[in-house]
């Protein structure tokens, strides 16, 4: 983690240091956590050019901060008055007004100050041009994004390691994909299987039979029934990294349509990943998976863009659309999500979680990626 941290400021320096920046203030609990190893609600990171950071922290969040985080100067703050005893000193003020008196305390009060986060950013930026009066604060472009978006080797080891989490735990659950069992039962096992793992579960959809035709299904009590399509869509999370996989699989009977749909889909992840080089823009990746559909003549029916980057966070940018015109970069990091929704037939969907190299993508895992469970 210190490896990567000195990696990380050295990259905020260097972007303040060309945009003539005083100081960074970071407010998202994302990009808090990329920048400090915690993750936890309204917490800032405040980064004065040339000088190791300051975390924020609720009081009661402090202890927590400076065991698991690998900032060294972490400062409390609470709302309210606090009457009980408490080891150290503690800023007492609503968010935005603790913030400002991080930045005061680092002698930046009336100097340029940027916010370069994506979410976020409103309610801190409005109040602390009340409470900095005499700072210039100027909501930069997301640059932490940006940042984020290429990962390190050992993120990328983190990232893998939660997708083997995924892998054991659809292994675990194969035999239950039978007709009788019900959704819940399903997720049950599989998030068994992760936490006994020691990963977590972080989202899982079920989505059988007619619940296969929304991308975003909530998991019911149904039952699988035979020729039901199963979509199983998980993210995981281990060392503070995600991974996700999507996978369809046919309760019993697999008809020809079926393994059609199916394979169109696993022919065009292929050829995506064939083409795809560092240095093309993202929207190709969407643009040459929509071709192959039209192709097959399935382009009328898709629901949702081809994926997302993952990694610190389980939905990062940039998502996989015909738009995106960022370049390719070594160590990008996506869930690649082809769908396929046909009324009649059920919804197909395959979530890959691929990692871009010199030489194209590579995934993650081939597991599973058949309509049989078993």
């Amino acid at each position: 983690m210190l490896e990567k941290s000195a990696f990380i400021y050295d990259k905020v320096n260097e972007y303040m240091g060309k945009n003539n920046f005083d100081a960074m203030v970071v407010t998202s609990c994302e990009n808090c956590y990329y920048l400090s190893g915690v993750f936890l609600y309204y917490n800032a990171i405040v980064i004065k050019k040339g000088h190791e950071p300051v975390l924020l922290v609720k009081y009661i969040d402090e202890v927590l901060a400076k065991k698991s985080g690998f900032v060294k100067d972490v400062r409390a703050y609470s709302p309210y008055q606090v009457s009980h005893k408490h080891g150290g000193d503690i800023i007492i003020g609503e968010y935005p007004a603790a913030i400002a008196e991080v930045v005061k305390s680092l002698g930046l009060g009336d100097k340029k100050i940027c916010i370069a986060d994506f979410w976020a950013v409103l309610r801190p930026y409005l109040d602390m041009k009340k409470y900095l009066p005499n700072a210039e604060i100027i909501v930069s472009e997301p640059f932490l994004e940006y940042l984020r978006s290429v990962k390190q080797d050992n993120e990328i080891k983190y990232i893998s390691e939660s997708v083997g989490l995924l892998d054991r735990a659809l292994d675990d659950c194969a035999n239950l994909l039978v007709e009788g069992t019900s959704e819940t039962a399903v997720i049950g096992n599989i998030a068994r299987s992760i936490w006994g793992n020691e990963g977590e579960l972080t989202h899982a959809i079920i989505a059988s039979g007619d619940n296969s035709m929304s991308p975003h299904s909530k998991i019911t009590h149904r039952k699988l029934k035979n020729r039901d399509n199963v979509v199983i869509d998980l993210v995981s999370c281990k060392n503070g990294y995600y991974g996700a996989l999507t996978r369809t699989f046919v309760i019993g009977q697999i008809e020809k349509q079926k393994s059609d749909v199916y394979n169109a889909i696993i022919e065009t992840a292929e050829r995506v990943y064939a083409n795809i080089k560092p240095g093309m823009e993202i929207g190709e990746i969407a643009r040459l998976a929509l071709r192959e559909f039209e192709q097959r003549g399935y382009n009328l029916n898709t629901k949702h863009a081809f994926g997302h980057a993952i990694g610190t966070f389980q939905h990062e940018t940039p998502i996989l659309n015909t738009t995106e015109k960022r370049k390719l970069e070594k160590g990008m990091v996506f869930c690649f999500e082809p769908g396929i929704y046909i009324e009649g037939l059920g919804g197909f969907r395959l979530g890959d979680l691929v990692v871009m190299t010199d030489n194209g993508f590579v995934k993650a895992s081939d597991k599973h990626r058949c309509l049989n469970p078993r």
